[in-house]
C-alpha cells in the first residue's frame, strides 16, 4: 500500500498539473516521482501519484519542479527527494542529470518505473 499526501499549500504560480503529483514514501522518506516516458507509455502503466513529464520537455519544467518542491518541503521535516523513472532506466539517468545540472538537489535516478514501484512503501 502506498501513502499519498498532497502538499497542503499550493501557490497560484504552480501549474495545476503538479496537483496530480503526490508525495510517496520511499525508504521512510518523502519522495516525488517524475516519469519521463512519453504519454502513450505512461498511459499503459505508471506509479500512482507520479507526474508525467516527457524527457524532451523536462528542461522547460525545471522552474515548476523547483517551485512545487519548495511548497512540499514546508509540509515535511525532510525535503522530498525527486525520483525520476522511465521504462528501463536510460531516460531516467539523463533526466536526473538534467535536474542536477539545473541546481535541483536530492534527485535520484529511480530507473524503470516498475522497479521503482516496488520500493514505494507505506
Amino acid at each position: 500500500m502506498l501513502v499519498y499526501q498532497v502538499c497542503k499549500k499550493v501557490s497560484s504560480e504552480i501549474n495545476p498539473r503538479y496537483l496530480l503529483m503526490k508525495t510517496i514514501t520511499i525508504q521512510q522518506k518523502p519522495a516525488l516521482i517524475i516519469d519521463v516516458r512519453m504519454p502513450e507509455e505512461y498511459a499503459q502503466g505508471h506509479i500512482e501519484g507520479s507526474v508525467n513529464i516527457p524527457l524532451p520537455y523536462l528542461m522547460k519544467e525545471v522552474s515548476q519542479i523547483k517551485a512545487y518542491r519548495e511548497v512540499c518541503a514546508e509540509s515535511y521535516k525532510d525535503v522530498p527527494t525527486i525520483y525520476v523513472c522511465c521504462a528501463s532506466g536510460g531516460r531516467s539517468a539523463v533526466a536526473a542529470g538534467i535536474l542536477e545540472q539545473a541546481g535541483i538537489p536530492l534527485v535520484e535516478d529511480g530507473g524503470g518505473w516498475q522497479d521503482l514501484s516496488c520500493r514505494c512503501t507505506d
